[in-house]
């Protein structure tokens, strides 16, 4: 049998497999929730990440399988679970969204050693936040989360709300060459020195060009109602890089299933807040957080070590991004970027002075969006990330209420690698 192979571009591949879903697809995949486990594996894994006449992938996966196991907790539940590295590089697990012990949120050097080749970790803390989250190495990010290491972790609401059904969906692109493997992670500073490592495969819960079936008439968290007649066919479409690039990345089939269940909406359903601190606006300290650098962003140059080096100078040694002037030598030993108080309340202004977008993520805590470019918001939604766009200019605020060293970068992979990113010590 000859083996396809797939010298394509992302759009034409996405393109032509879901051309062929009919003939080549699998049914659509709904990911298996584990209660409460109690250990997981990292290691090297094969998935069928293509067509079924393609190859198997080599890639490096949780329990054998991408995106990893869904963990599936209630709030308040208590989170225990051990974790065993069978890579040959050392690893391990941030989860990313949930406000943990530091000694929890798995930065190495930072908030823990990292798991070596044939050891195990264990990570024990109590769940305060209902929703849905995720989990990912914070070893080697880019090349580790991009190898497969991921995987979705949802935190029940105690009263959640009563919808017809409850899915998840984790998306995930990969670079693949034309024999469908992984194509390897070098030091490309043109992915990092403009919008970082983009795929040319898109996958649904590890599979391409998946048909999902939805009941005629049905976290970020999203409550959808499906209007329309059964047998009717809605495209989800990306459109993130603009209308030239989009692509079909899923079909959403009306259903004639009686027995699926049903509650009609009369009105926009709620899910309950989360037991975060609100934070004292009038009083709180502020901060300016200025981002610059990576292609055509103008910067000149930014302090190394305490040195000041030229962009040429700083891209010679793998540095393209600055945080107020500054990049960090060793973001794990170098001194914090901020030093909070304990109980306080704070106002980051982030400014994206570059030319592409960065969503910025800090660890331990969450925080309200009070104002994007000048304009206050009138109800100020509580996120962990926030997607800075390029000139963009957002206020953040929040209580510093997790005592410890905590990460905050940029959560495209490649422009923490090579610059933006910090350390906020909270004490």
């Amino acid at each position: 049998m000859t083996v396809p192979r797939f010298n394509l571009s992302r759009r034409e591949f996405i393109q032509r497999s879901v051309s062929t879903i009919a003939i080549f697809a699998t049914p659509g995949q709904l990911l298996r929730a584990e209660e409460h486990p109690s250990r997981i594996v990292a290691g090297p894994a094969m998935a069928k990440l293509v067509l079924d006449l393609g190859p198997e992938t080599a890639v490096w996966a949780f329990n054998q399988q991408v995106p990893g196991p869904l963990l599936r907790y209630r709030q308040g539940d208590i989170l225990s679970l051990e974790v065993e590295n069978q890579l040959e590089v050392p690893t391990t697990i941030h989860w990313h969204g949930l406000r943990v012990p530091v000694e929890m949120d798995g930065v190495p050097f930072l908030s823990q050693k990292p798991i070596e080749p044939g050891a195990t970790y264990h990570y024990e803390f109590k769940l305060h936040d209902a929703g849905t989250f995720w989990y990912h190495p914070h070893v080697d990010s880019s090349q580790q989360v991009g190898r497969g290491l991921r995987g979705a972790l949802i935190v029940d609401e105690l009263q959640s709300p009563q919808v017809d059904r409850d899915v998840l969906w984790v998306l995930d692109d990969w670079r693949l060459n034309q024999d469908a493997q992984i194509v390897p992670f070098s030091d490309n500073m043109r992915d990092a020195s403009h919008n970082g490592r983009i795929g040319n495969v898109v996958t649904v819960n590890g599979n391409i060009g998946e048909e999902f079936f939805v009941r005629a008439g049905q976290r970020t968290d999203l409550i959808v109602d499906v209007a329309g007649k059964p047998g009717e066919i809605s495209s989800v479409v990306d459109s993130a890089f603009g209308i030239d690039f989009a692509y079909e990345l899923m079909r959403l089939v009306r259903n004639t299933d009686s027995s699926l269940p049903f509650h009609s909406q009369s009105a926009p359903l709620a899910l309950l807040p989360n037991p975060v601190s609100r934070p004292d606006i009038a009083n709180a300290v502020r901060h300016q957080v200025v981002f610059e650098g990576g292609a055509m962003g103008g910067m000149s140059g930014a302090y190394l070590n305490g040195e000041f080096k030229t962009m040429r100078n700083l891209a010679e040694l793998g540095k393209l991004w600055a945080i107020n002037g500054k990049i960090p030598d060793n973001v794990h030993t170098d001194p914090p970027f901020l030093t909070l108080e304990l109980g306080r309340s704070y106002i980051l202004e982030l400014i994206n002075r570059t030319a592409f977008e960065h969503p910025i993520h800090l660890h331990g805590h969450s925080f309200q969006i009070i104002r994007n470019n000048g304009k206050q918001l009138k109800n100020p939604p509580i996120r962990d990330t926030v997607l800075l766009q390029p000139d963009d200019s957002q206020e953040i605020a929040f209580v510093a209420d997790n005592p410890g060293q905590w990460m905050f970068h940029c959560h495209i992979l490649e422009h923490q690698n090579t610059g933006m990113t910090s350390v906020i010590a909270v004490t």
